[in-house]
């Protein structure tokens, strides 16, 4: 057979719903994936205030005021 062992219907899984937070995602720099790098954008909790975007780029960590959210090659999910 194909595996699968018990023969009955699968139970449900009851863990709530899945709704996501995007937390990270990583971008290209450069005007081809032959040139220029990868950097990091992520999310940080600054105490006392909403969550803001910083990029970790080599060794320089910066507020990132407008991420490029739509250019991202790998997104970073958590569940909310």
């Amino acid at each position: 057979g194909g595996g699968g062992g018990g023969g009955g219907a699968a139970a449900a899984l009851e863990d709530g719903p899945a709704t996501y937070k995007l937390r990270a995602f990583v971008s290209h720099i450069g005007s081809n994936t032959g040139s220029g790098h990868y950097v990091a954008h992520a999310l940080k909790n600054v105490a006392g205030s909403t969550d803001e975007w910083v990029i970790f780029n080599d060794q320089s960590v910066a507020k990132s005021a407008n991420p490029p959210l739509e250019r991202g090659y790998m997104y970073l999910y958590e569940r909310a």
